[in-house]
């Protein structure tokens, strides 16, 4: 079956099209992130330079300077916005020096190769290796994320982007063959089309994965963690300390379980106001994170309570750790609106029994031991 560029064109506009209003729908029901909006608006450009093509006649047609200025600069800007709404999706900031020439180089290219020598065809050369840039940073950027932005869906999203710049590639040497007698039977409209076709399909579809990983990553995070310290919560420590508790008996290391009450913490709220309560929850957890951190086992557990889960410690290993978090609470000055607050913490402390594949009994003893520390007297350690 012959390739048709016009075929291929039309039907290249209705997968952009669709794919616009996908990411812009996202981006206004409610969720409002930027790297959606970039992602849509960049799609409905390229759909727009596929019209201008399209006004043309016929996808073959080269076209006239003005027209070609539009049309490429609203492809590469299009190209270019794919990449900056990757770069806002990780965080990173978008070099405007790179914006710039990644979507001004296409229609400078096209208008002043097409000045310079009067060939359509080593303009087009020219524009089509001019569309590498975005593609190539994409790639970059795609592959050089930190390990924690790691989503499988990049490698896909990498592998269509290195498909753009492998078929913008071939579409500017197929160009620069169009010229003379033996001209190439399939032209580089049809080879740049073709790659598209396939290109456009997997980019998109990735990049909506990595927006659904996204959603999913943030509502795992959402269901495990205290959002006002931003510590585990109570289900993200029983997750996270089952791992400690797979395998055989034989081969688990020591577990000590550590629960710290801040006393008195009543009469903070009563006297100084809840916001008040809330920055010192927010201090203490810090403090703790800080102190014990390494262990990742840092948890809310509700109120003015938390625990922690050291994993490899044994119970006189974990009575060191709270003695030095008891001795640390006692000297923060904590924040209060007109004054620092001095306040003490009581811990209860436990280990993890041989035969036990949860940490809740061991929870359960360190709760009772933190009863026996306030009842007789507050600021110490009982195990």
């Amino acid at each position: 079956m012959e390739l048709d560029g016009h075929t291929l064109l039309v039907s290249g506009l209705a997968m952009r099209a669709s794919f616009a209003v996908v990411f812009l729908a996202m981006w206004l029901h409610g969720r409002g992130d930027p790297y959606l909006r970039d992602w849509g608006l960049g799609a409905a450009l390229i759909a727009a330079g596929f019209v201008l093509v399209l006004a043309t006649g016929a996808s073959g047609s080269y076209l006239a300077p003005v027209r070609g200025f539009l049309t490429y600069g609203l492809i590469g800007l299009g190209l270019t916005l794919g990449w900056v709404g990757l770069r806002r999706f990780d965080g990173r900031p978008v070099p405007p020096a790179l914006v710039a020439v990644s979507t001004l180089a296409p229609p400078i290219a096209y208008v002043g190769i097409l000045a310079a020598t009067g060939a359509p065809n080593f303009a087009l050369a020219g524009v089509f290796a001019a569309f590498c840039v975005p593609c190539l940073v994409f790639v970059i950027d795609l592959l050089a994320a930190p390990g924690h932005r790691r989503l499988a869906s990049r490698a896909v999203a990498a592998t269509a982007f290195g498909l753009y710049l492998v078929g913008f590639a071939a579409a500017a040497f197929v160009s620069l063959q169009e010229i003379g007698p033996d001209q190439p039977e399939v032209g580089s409209d049809v080879v740049v089309l073709a790659f598209d076709h396939f290109a456009c399909l997997f980019s998109n579809v990735a990049l909506l994965a990595l927006a659904g990983e996204r959603a999913r990553a943030e509502l795992e995070w959402l269901a495990t963690r205290d959002p006002l310290t931003g510590l585990l919560n109570r289900r993200g420590l029983l997750l996270e300390s089952s791992r400690h508790l797979a395998g055989p008996l034989s081969d688990r290391p020591p577990l000590g379980v550590l629960v710290a009450d801040i006393d008195a913490f009543k009469l903070v709220n009563d006297h100084h106001g809840h916001a008040t309560g809330d920055a010192v929850l927010t201090r203490f957890a810090a403090m703790t994170r800080d102190l014990l951190g390494a262990y990742e086992l840092v948890a809310r557990y509700g109120g003015e309570e938390f625990i922690c889960v050291l994993p490899g410690c044994g119970l006189e290993e974990v009575r060191r750790m709270a003695e030095r978090l008891r001795q640390a609470t006692e000297r923060e000055p904590f924040p209060a609106s007109d004054t620092s607050l001095h306040l003490t913490v009581s811990i209860g402390i436990a280990a993890v029994g041989p035969g036990e594949d949860t940490i809740m009994p061991a929870v359960a003893r360190a709760d009772a031991a933190l009863y026996a520390a306030k009842k007789s007297g507050r600021n110490r350690v009982v195990s």
